[in-house]
C-alpha cells in the first residue's frame, strides 16, 4: 500500500476514534465543509488524480485533528 494512502488510514482511523468517544468539537459550519470536501472526493464530481484525492484528505482530516 501507498504511503500516502497508509497515512490518509491511519489520520481517519483517529478522527473515527475521536468522533466515537466525542472528543470532536467542531461548529455546524465546520462538519458541514469537512463533510462536503468528502463527499465531492469520494462521489468524484470533480474528476482530480488519487493523489491529490488523498492529500486533499489528509489536509482536511490533519485539520480536524489540529482543532481537537
Amino acid at each position: 500500500m501507498n504511503v500516502k494512502l497508509k497515512v490518509l488510514r491511519k489520520v481517519l482511523e483517529e478522527a473515527i476514534d475521536n468522533i466515537d468517544a466525542g472528543d470532536s468539537n467542531h461548529s455546524d459550519d465546520e462538519l458541514d465543509d469537512i463533510i462536503s470536501s468528502l463527499t465531492k472526493l469520494n462521489r468524484g464530481i470533480k474528476r482530480i488524480s488519487k493523489r491529490e484525492a488523498c492529500e486533499r484528505i489528509v489536509v482536511q482530516v490533519v485539520l480536524i485533528i489540529i482543532s481537537n
